[in-house]
């Protein structure tokens, strides 16, 4: 049910509109369409079920709480009380695409300013990010890896093949079984139900003194 936004939460809320990408453990990723920059969101009282998002939702933050954990491997971190629904259609592939390519990443830097599956919490300061988004400008493959056994995605940045594991939100949304090497546009429609042409791609919290990097989230 799309909620109307009553006087109150005018006051309370973030007071912008942001679009919803995707879930990383229990953060939300969305795109702050004012500050041009893709933001996670804990929320510490949701009145919604999590069925209710779809790729593209316009949303507003209500109660952003000033006594945000500061996290150093997560500036980007914000911790509001629930999510408003604006009562609008969600953004068409066409429009939310458009919006991601202002914020996405340079080709000079390797995706979340480090190459490898994971990195060491100690050399994190806060000046790094924790999400970025990669357009992906060229061929993509989506297979299982045999050092891991999970589904990847893998795709040439600078010359060089880079790969990270799908997220279990990112997994659940195949169409299809990932099956050996899947490369060819008909292989990678059938599997998404689209061809993308952006990544999402954000560090968890840590495990064991590493932050993983994970593709969570592809349009």
């Amino acid at each position: 049910m799309i909620q109307q936004k009553p006087e109150a939460d005018k006051k309370r809320s973030g007071g912008g509109e942001y679009i919803w990408l995707s879930l990383i453990g229990d953060e939300h990723l969305l795109l702050d369409k004012a500050g041009s920059r893709v933001v996670r969101v804990y929320l510490t009282q949701r009145s919604f079920d999590d069925s209710v998002l779809g790729t593209g939702s316009l949303v507003d933050l209500v109660d952003i709480r000033d006594d945000t954990i500061t996290d150093q491997a997560r500036p980007e971190l914000i911790t509001a009380r629930d999510f408003f629904f604006y009562d609008k259609k969600p953004l068409s592939m066409r429009r939310l695409r458009k919006s991601l390519r202002s914020v996405s990443l340079s080709t000079s830097s390797p995706p979340l300013w480090r190459h490898g599956l994971s990195t060491s919490y100690s050399l994190f300061d806060g000046s790094t990010p924790s999400v970025c988004v990669v357009h992906l400008e060229n061929k993509v493959a989506i297979f299982k890896d045999g050092r891991d056994n999970k589904d990847h995605i893998g795709f040439k940045w600078n010359g060089v093949f880079q790969s990270y594991p799908l997220s279990e939100t990112l997994r659940s949304k195949l169409k299809v079984e990932v099956v050996d090497r899947m490369i060819s546009k008909k292989q990678i429609k059938l599997l998404l139900g689209f061809y993308p042409s952006f990544l999402v791609l954000a560090y968890t919290t840590p495990e064991e003194g590493y932050c993983k990097k994970l593709a969570v989230a592809l349009l």
